[in-house]
Protein backbone atom coordinates (compact mmCIF):
# COMPACT_ATOMS: atom_id res chain seq x y z
CA UNK A 1 0.00 0.00 0.00
CA UNK A 2 1.35 3.43 -0.99
CA UNK A 3 1.30 6.31 1.52
CA UNK A 4 0.98 9.81 0.12
CA UNK A 5 2.70 12.75 1.81
CA UNK A 6 3.32 16.40 1.00
CA UNK A 7 6.19 15.41 -1.29
CA UNK A 8 6.65 11.99 -2.84
CA UNK A 9 5.18 8.62 -1.96
CA UNK A 10 6.19 5.68 0.20
CA UNK A 11 5.01 2.13 -0.34
CA UNK A 12 5.60 -1.10 1.55
CA UNK A 13 7.16 -3.86 -0.56
CA UNK A 14 6.31 -7.57 -0.11
CA UNK A 15 9.64 -7.92 1.69
CA UNK A 16 8.46 -5.46 4.34
CA UNK A 17 10.97 -2.79 3.30
CA UNK A 18 9.91 0.71 2.29
CA UNK A 19 10.33 2.17 -1.19
CA UNK A 20 10.29 5.95 -1.57
CA UNK A 21 9.69 7.76 -4.85
CA UNK A 22 8.87 11.20 -6.15
CA UNK A 23 7.88 12.84 -9.43
CA UNK A 24 10.77 14.11 -11.56
CA UNK A 25 10.76 17.89 -10.90
CA UNK A 26 11.97 18.76 -14.42
CA UNK A 27 10.31 16.04 -16.53
CA UNK A 28 7.10 15.12 -14.66
CA UNK A 29 5.66 13.02 -17.51
CA UNK A 30 7.10 10.30 -19.73
CA UNK A 31 6.62 10.25 -23.49
CA UNK A 32 3.57 8.00 -23.08
CA UNK A 33 1.89 10.50 -20.76
CA UNK A 34 2.37 8.54 -17.52
CA UNK A 35 3.97 10.02 -14.42
CA UNK A 36 7.76 10.04 -14.43
CA UNK A 37 8.70 8.76 -10.97
CA UNK A 38 12.22 8.57 -9.53
CA UNK A 39 12.74 5.74 -7.05
CA UNK A 40 15.09 6.04 -4.11
CA UNK A 41 18.56 4.56 -4.66
CA UNK A 42 17.86 1.92 -1.98
CA UNK A 43 14.89 0.58 -0.05
CA UNK A 44 14.50 1.47 3.61
CA UNK A 45 13.86 -0.57 6.75
CA UNK A 46 11.52 2.02 8.29
CA UNK A 47 9.01 4.59 7.08
CA UNK A 48 10.89 7.29 9.00
CA UNK A 49 14.08 6.56 7.07
CA UNK A 50 12.18 6.79 3.78
CA UNK A 51 10.54 10.04 4.95
CA UNK A 52 13.92 11.51 5.85
CA UNK A 53 15.32 10.69 2.41
CA UNK A 54 12.35 12.34 0.66
CA UNK A 55 12.72 15.40 2.91
CA UNK A 56 16.38 15.67 1.90
CA UNK A 57 15.46 15.49 -1.79
CA UNK A 58 12.72 18.10 -1.34
CA UNK A 59 15.18 20.46 0.37
CA UNK A 60 17.74 20.08 -2.43
CA UNK A 61 15.07 20.90 -5.04
CA UNK A 62 14.06 24.02 -3.10
CA UNK A 63 17.70 25.08 -2.75
CA UNK A 64 18.43 24.54 -6.44
CA UNK A 65 21.09 21.91 -5.75
CA UNK A 66 19.09 18.87 -6.86
CA UNK A 67 20.64 16.65 -9.53
CA UNK A 68 18.85 14.07 -11.61
CA UNK A 69 20.03 10.44 -11.43
CA UNK A 70 21.24 10.83 -15.03
CA UNK A 71 23.36 13.85 -14.10
CA UNK A 72 24.81 12.14 -11.02
CA UNK A 73 25.67 9.07 -13.10
CA UNK A 74 27.39 11.21 -15.75
CA UNK A 75 29.38 13.11 -13.11
CA UNK A 76 30.44 9.86 -11.45
CA UNK A 77 31.56 8.45 -14.81
CA UNK A 78 33.62 11.60 -15.41
CA UNK A 79 35.18 11.34 -11.95
CA UNK A 80 35.98 7.65 -12.45
CA UNK A 81 37.60 8.36 -15.83
CA UNK A 82 39.73 11.11 -14.26
CA UNK A 83 40.80 8.79 -11.44
CA UNK A 84 41.85 6.15 -13.96
CA UNK A 85 43.74 8.75 -15.97
CA UNK A 86 45.67 9.89 -12.91
CA UNK A 87 46.51 6.28 -11.97
CA UNK A 88 47.73 5.26 -15.46
CA UNK A 89 51.38 4.22 -15.05
CA UNK A 90 54.24 4.82 -17.43
CA UNK A 91 54.75 1.08 -17.87
CA UNK A 92 51.12 0.53 -18.81
CA UNK A 93 51.12 3.41 -21.26
CA UNK A 94 54.44 2.31 -22.78
CA UNK A 95 52.78 -0.97 -23.82
CA UNK A 96 49.95 1.00 -25.44
CA UNK A 97 52.53 3.23 -27.16
CA UNK A 98 54.39 0.27 -28.66
CA UNK A 99 51.13 -1.33 -29.78
CA UNK A 100 50.39 1.71 -31.99
CA UNK A 101 53.85 1.96 -33.61
CA UNK A 102 54.17 0.89 -37.23
CA UNK A 103 57.76 -0.28 -36.74
CA UNK A 104 59.60 -3.09 -38.45
CA UNK A 105 60.83 -5.89 -36.17
CA UNK A 106 64.41 -4.64 -36.56
CA UNK A 107 63.36 -1.20 -35.32
CA UNK A 108 61.08 -2.36 -32.51
CA UNK A 109 63.47 -4.93 -31.04
CA UNK A 110 66.17 -2.49 -29.84
CA UNK A 111 63.56 0.02 -28.71
CA UNK A 112 61.87 -2.60 -26.55
CA UNK A 113 65.26 -3.54 -25.16
CA UNK A 114 65.87 0.10 -24.15
CA UNK A 115 62.41 0.28 -22.60
CA UNK A 116 62.99 -2.88 -20.58
CA UNK A 117 66.57 -2.09 -19.56
CA UNK A 118 66.60 1.67 -19.00
CA UNK A 119 63.04 2.97 -18.60
CA UNK A 120 60.84 0.43 -16.84
CA UNK A 121 63.12 -0.21 -13.82
CA UNK A 122 62.75 3.47 -12.85
CA UNK A 123 59.40 4.51 -14.32
CA UNK A 124 57.39 1.33 -14.88
CA UNK A 125 55.21 1.61 -11.76
CA UNK A 126 55.11 5.44 -11.62
CA UNK A 127 51.85 7.18 -12.58
CA UNK A 128 52.25 9.38 -15.66
CA UNK A 129 50.74 12.28 -13.74
CA UNK A 130 53.43 11.92 -11.02
CA UNK A 131 56.49 12.20 -13.28
CA UNK A 132 58.26 15.53 -12.65
CA UNK A 133 61.07 17.42 -14.36
CA UNK A 134 63.39 17.29 -11.29
CA UNK A 135 62.90 13.51 -11.05
CA UNK A 136 63.75 13.13 -14.74
CA UNK A 137 66.93 15.19 -14.34
CA UNK A 138 68.06 13.06 -11.38
CA UNK A 139 67.40 9.86 -13.30
CA UNK A 140 69.15 11.11 -16.45
CA UNK A 141 72.42 11.44 -14.51
CA UNK A 142 72.50 7.66 -14.01
CA UNK A 143 71.06 6.72 -17.41
CA UNK A 144 73.25 4.29 -19.40
CA UNK A 145 76.63 5.40 -18.01
CA UNK A 146 79.53 4.93 -20.40
CA UNK A 147 77.24 4.50 -23.43
CA UNK A 148 76.42 8.00 -24.76
CA UNK A 149 74.75 6.72 -27.93
CA UNK A 150 72.43 4.34 -26.11
CA UNK A 151 71.86 6.97 -23.42
CA UNK A 152 70.51 9.43 -25.97
CA UNK A 153 68.34 6.83 -27.70
CA UNK A 154 66.84 5.68 -24.40
CA UNK A 155 66.12 9.26 -23.36
CA UNK A 156 64.58 10.07 -26.75
CA UNK A 157 62.31 7.02 -26.44
CA UNK A 158 61.24 8.19 -22.97
CA UNK A 159 60.47 11.69 -24.27
CA UNK A 160 58.54 10.33 -27.27
CA UNK A 161 56.37 8.14 -25.04
CA UNK A 162 55.54 11.15 -22.86
CA UNK A 163 54.79 13.27 -25.94
CA UNK A 164 52.32 10.61 -27.03
CA UNK A 165 50.73 10.69 -23.56
CA UNK A 166 50.24 14.45 -23.98
CA UNK A 167 48.53 13.86 -27.34
CA UNK A 168 46.25 11.29 -25.67
CA UNK A 169 45.28 13.88 -23.01
CA UNK A 170 46.72 11.78 -20.20
CA UNK A 171 49.07 14.53 -19.02
CA UNK A 172 48.89 18.30 -19.74
CA UNK A 173 52.51 18.67 -20.85
CA UNK A 174 55.73 16.72 -21.31
CA UNK A 175 57.80 17.01 -18.10
CA UNK A 176 61.08 16.28 -19.93
CA UNK A 177 63.52 19.23 -19.74
CA UNK A 178 63.24 21.51 -22.78
CA UNK A 179 66.97 21.12 -23.50
CA UNK A 180 66.85 17.35 -23.19
CA UNK A 181 70.14 15.84 -22.01
CA UNK A 182 72.11 19.03 -22.64
CA UNK A 183 73.61 20.24 -19.38
CA UNK A 184 72.93 16.93 -17.58
CA UNK A 185 76.28 15.28 -16.99
CA UNK A 186 76.29 11.49 -16.94
CA UNK A 187 77.57 9.77 -13.82
CA UNK A 188 81.11 8.32 -14.03
CA UNK A 189 81.27 4.70 -15.08
CA UNK A 190 81.73 2.11 -12.35
CA UNK A 191 82.04 -1.24 -14.14
CA UNK A 192 81.18 -3.27 -11.06
CA UNK A 193 77.99 -1.29 -10.60
CA UNK A 194 76.69 -1.35 -14.17
CA UNK A 195 73.44 -3.29 -14.16
CA UNK A 196 72.95 -6.13 -16.56
CA UNK A 197 69.79 -6.41 -18.59
CA UNK A 198 67.04 -8.21 -16.70
CA UNK A 199 66.43 -11.85 -17.51
CA UNK A 200 63.32 -12.41 -19.59
CA UNK A 201 60.65 -14.34 -17.66
CA UNK A 202 59.84 -17.88 -18.80
CA UNK A 203 56.42 -19.43 -19.20
CA UNK A 204 55.95 -23.09 -18.29
CA UNK A 205 53.27 -25.47 -19.48
CA UNK A 206 50.57 -26.67 -17.10
CA UNK A 207 52.30 -30.05 -16.90
CA UNK A 208 55.67 -28.49 -16.10
CA UNK A 209 54.05 -26.42 -13.36
CA UNK A 210 52.60 -29.59 -11.80
CA UNK A 211 56.03 -31.27 -11.93
CA UNK A 212 57.62 -28.22 -10.31
CA UNK A 213 55.14 -28.15 -7.41
CA UNK A 214 55.67 -31.88 -6.87
CA UNK A 215 59.32 -31.06 -6.07
CA UNK A 216 58.42 -28.35 -3.53
CA UNK A 217 57.47 -28.54 0.14
CA UNK A 218 53.74 -28.13 0.72
CA UNK A 219 53.99 -24.46 1.72
CA UNK A 220 56.12 -23.51 -1.27
CA UNK A 221 53.94 -25.63 -3.57
CA UNK A 222 50.77 -23.75 -2.60
CA UNK A 223 52.59 -20.43 -3.03
CA UNK A 224 53.76 -21.54 -6.47
CA UNK A 225 50.21 -22.56 -7.42
CA UNK A 226 48.82 -19.19 -6.33
CA UNK A 227 51.39 -17.54 -8.58
CA UNK A 228 51.31 -20.00 -11.46
CA UNK A 229 47.52 -20.41 -11.56
CA UNK A 230 46.24 -17.02 -10.37
CA UNK A 231 49.04 -14.70 -11.51
CA UNK A 232 49.90 -12.98 -8.22
CA UNK A 233 53.18 -11.13 -7.80
CA UNK A 234 55.58 -12.63 -5.26
CA UNK A 235 55.13 -9.57 -3.01
CA UNK A 236 51.35 -10.03 -3.13
CA UNK A 237 51.64 -13.72 -2.18
CA UNK A 238 53.96 -12.94 0.74
CA UNK A 239 51.56 -10.30 2.10
CA UNK A 240 48.46 -12.56 2.12
CA UNK A 241 46.83 -13.20 5.51
CA UNK A 242 44.20 -15.70 6.61
CA UNK A 243 41.49 -13.10 6.13
CA UNK A 244 42.51 -12.73 2.48
CA UNK A 245 40.80 -16.08 1.77
CA UNK A 246 37.03 -15.54 1.67
CA UNK A 247 34.46 -18.34 1.48
CA UNK A 248 31.03 -17.24 0.24
CA UNK A 249 27.72 -18.76 1.27
CA UNK A 250 27.48 -20.59 -2.05
CA UNK A 251 30.78 -22.36 -1.34
CA UNK A 252 32.82 -20.28 -3.80
CA UNK A 253 36.23 -19.20 -2.49
CA UNK A 254 37.76 -15.82 -3.40
CA UNK A 255 41.19 -14.33 -2.70
CA UNK A 256 41.43 -10.67 -1.75
CA UNK A 257 44.67 -9.00 -2.91
CA UNK A 258 45.19 -5.62 -1.30
CA UNK A 259 48.75 -5.55 0.05
CA UNK A 260 52.27 -6.28 -1.16
CA UNK A 261 55.44 -7.10 0.77
CA UNK A 262 58.84 -5.94 -0.47
CA UNK A 263 62.35 -6.58 0.85
CA UNK A 264 63.20 -8.53 4.02
CA UNK A 265 64.38 -7.96 7.58
CA UNK A 266 64.67 -4.33 8.68
CA UNK A 267 63.98 -3.17 5.11
CA UNK A 268 60.64 -5.02 4.94
CA UNK A 269 57.70 -2.92 3.73
CA UNK A 270 54.09 -4.12 3.59
CA UNK A 271 51.78 -1.63 1.94
CA UNK A 272 48.96 -1.12 -0.53
CA UNK A 273 50.11 -1.66 -4.15
CA UNK A 274 50.99 1.50 -6.10
CA UNK A 275 48.26 1.18 -8.71
CA UNK A 276 44.48 0.81 -8.10
CA UNK A 277 44.29 -2.10 -10.57
CA UNK A 278 46.58 -4.15 -8.29
CA UNK A 279 43.91 -4.16 -5.56
CA UNK A 280 41.57 -6.93 -6.67
CA UNK A 281 39.51 -9.92 -5.54
CA UNK A 282 39.94 -13.13 -7.55
CA UNK A 283 38.00 -16.40 -7.62
CA UNK A 284 40.09 -19.34 -6.43
CA UNK A 285 40.06 -22.33 -8.83
CA UNK A 286 38.01 -25.12 -7.24
CA UNK A 287 41.00 -27.48 -7.29
CA UNK A 288 42.95 -25.03 -5.07
CA UNK A 289 40.14 -23.86 -2.79
CA UNK A 290 40.47 -26.56 -0.11
CA UNK A 291 44.22 -26.00 0.32
CA UNK A 292 43.84 -22.23 0.70
CA UNK A 293 40.95 -22.57 3.15
CA UNK A 294 43.05 -24.93 5.27
CA UNK A 295 46.00 -22.53 5.20
CA UNK A 296 43.67 -19.68 6.21
CA UNK A 297 42.23 -21.73 9.08
CA UNK A 298 45.70 -22.42 10.46
CA UNK A 299 46.86 -18.82 10.02
CA UNK A 300 43.79 -17.14 11.54
CA UNK A 301 42.17 -14.04 10.09
CA UNK A 302 45.14 -11.73 10.75
CA UNK A 303 47.92 -14.30 10.63
CA UNK A 304 50.37 -14.49 7.72
CA UNK A 305 49.13 -17.08 5.23
CA UNK A 306 52.61 -18.25 4.17
CA UNK A 307 54.97 -17.32 7.05
CA UNK A 308 58.67 -17.95 7.50
CA UNK A 309 59.48 -21.55 8.49
CA UNK A 310 60.98 -20.61 11.88
CA UNK A 311 58.49 -17.91 12.94
CA UNK A 312 54.78 -17.67 12.02
CA UNK A 313 54.87 -13.94 12.79
CA UNK A 314 57.48 -13.27 10.09
CA UNK A 315 56.93 -13.03 6.35
CA UNK A 316 58.40 -15.70 4.10
CA UNK A 317 61.80 -14.38 2.88
CA UNK A 318 61.93 -13.90 -0.88
CA UNK A 319 65.32 -15.62 -1.00
CA UNK A 320 64.00 -18.74 0.77
CA UNK A 321 61.18 -19.14 -1.72
CA UNK A 322 63.40 -18.30 -4.70
CA UNK A 323 66.04 -20.85 -3.71
CA UNK A 324 63.36 -23.51 -3.26
CA UNK A 325 62.07 -22.81 -6.78
CA UNK A 326 65.58 -23.02 -8.23
CA UNK A 327 66.28 -26.40 -6.62
CA UNK A 328 62.83 -27.76 -7.52
CA UNK A 329 63.21 -26.64 -11.13
CA UNK A 330 66.44 -28.59 -11.48
CA UNK A 331 64.93 -31.70 -9.89
CA UNK A 332 61.88 -31.44 -12.17
CA UNK A 333 64.11 -31.15 -15.24
CA UNK A 334 62.76 -27.75 -16.33
CA UNK A 335 65.80 -25.65 -15.50
CA UNK A 336 66.04 -22.40 -13.54
CA UNK A 337 62.76 -21.06 -12.12
CA UNK A 338 62.26 -17.54 -10.71
CA UNK A 339 59.13 -16.29 -8.89
CA UNK A 340 58.16 -13.97 -11.75
CA UNK A 341 58.25 -16.91 -14.18
CA UNK A 342 55.19 -18.30 -12.40
CA UNK A 343 53.18 -15.10 -12.83
CA UNK A 344 54.19 -15.12 -16.50
CA UNK A 345 53.10 -18.77 -16.66
CA UNK A 346 49.62 -17.94 -15.35
CA UNK A 347 49.11 -15.31 -18.04
CA UNK A 348 50.37 -17.61 -20.80
CA UNK A 349 48.20 -20.56 -19.72
CA UNK A 350 45.06 -18.42 -19.47
CA UNK A 351 45.62 -16.82 -22.88
CA UNK A 352 46.44 -20.17 -24.49
CA UNK A 353 43.15 -21.59 -23.19
CA UNK A 354 40.97 -18.87 -24.65
CA UNK A 355 40.60 -16.42 -21.76
CA UNK A 356 40.26 -12.93 -23.24
CA UNK A 357 43.26 -10.62 -22.98
CA UNK A 358 41.44 -7.88 -21.05
CA UNK A 359 40.25 -10.45 -18.48
CA UNK A 360 43.82 -11.72 -18.02
CA UNK A 361 44.99 -8.11 -17.58
CA UNK A 362 42.44 -7.58 -14.80
CA UNK A 363 43.42 -10.86 -13.10
CA UNK A 364 47.10 -9.85 -13.13
CA UNK A 365 46.28 -6.39 -11.82
CA UNK A 366 47.37 -4.59 -15.00
CA UNK A 367 45.62 -1.86 -16.95
CA UNK A 368 44.97 -3.05 -20.51
CA UNK A 369 47.77 -2.74 -23.02
CA UNK A 370 45.64 -1.02 -25.66
CA UNK A 371 44.51 2.60 -25.36
CA UNK A 372 41.14 1.78 -26.88
CA UNK A 373 40.48 -0.86 -24.20
CA UNK A 374 41.99 0.77 -21.13
CA UNK A 375 38.61 1.62 -19.61
CA UNK A 376 37.01 -1.84 -20.16
CA UNK A 377 35.56 -3.45 -17.00
CA UNK A 378 35.68 -7.19 -16.25
CA UNK A 379 32.67 -8.84 -14.67
CA UNK A 380 32.91 -11.37 -11.85
CA UNK A 381 31.49 -14.15 -14.03
CA UNK A 382 34.39 -13.73 -16.48
CA UNK A 383 36.82 -14.14 -13.56
CA UNK A 384 34.94 -17.27 -12.54
CA UNK A 385 35.19 -18.67 -16.07
CA UNK A 386 38.96 -18.14 -15.95
CA UNK A 387 39.11 -19.95 -12.59
CA UNK A 388 37.17 -22.85 -14.12
CA UNK A 389 39.73 -23.07 -16.94
CA UNK A 390 42.49 -23.38 -14.35
CA UNK A 391 40.61 -26.03 -12.35
CA UNK A 392 40.14 -28.13 -15.47
CA UNK A 393 43.89 -27.99 -16.14
CA UNK A 394 44.94 -28.88 -12.60
CA UNK A 395 45.34 -32.62 -12.96
CA UNK A 396 48.71 -33.90 -11.70
CA UNK A 397 50.39 -36.17 -14.28
CA UNK A 398 50.04 -39.87 -13.48
CA UNK A 399 52.84 -41.18 -11.28
CA UNK A 400 53.93 -37.75 -10.00
CA UNK A 401 54.03 -37.60 -6.20
CA UNK A 402 54.74 -34.56 -4.10
CA UNK A 403 58.04 -33.86 -2.33
CA UNK A 404 56.33 -34.11 1.07
CA UNK A 405 54.85 -37.50 0.13
CA UNK A 406 58.26 -38.83 -0.90
CA UNK A 407 59.85 -37.51 2.30
CA UNK A 408 57.16 -39.24 4.39
CA UNK A 409 57.87 -42.57 2.68
CA UNK A 410 61.63 -42.13 3.19
CA UNK A 411 61.12 -41.55 6.92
Amino acid sequence: MATRRGFGMIRTLPSGRMQARYIHPEVPFKDDGTRNYINGPVTFTTKRAADNWLATVQSSIAAGTWKSPEQEKAEQATADAEARRLAFTFGEYAEAFFATRDWSPNTERPERSRLRTHLLPRWGEVALSSITTPDIKSWAVTLAPGAPGNRKKAYDLFANILNSAVNDDLIPRNPCPVKGLKGIKAAPVKPSKVKQAKREPRAFTSGELEKLTAELSETHAVMAMVQGRMGLRIGEVRALVGGSVIEHADGAVWLEVKQSASNDGKSLHVKTPKTPKSVRTLPVPEAMAHALLEWARVAGKRGILFPAKDDPAKYMPTSTYGQALTRAGKRAGIGHVAPHDLRHTAASILLANGVQEHVVSEILGHTHSSITRRYTHTYAEQFEEAAEVISNLMQRPAGVTSLDERRAVAN
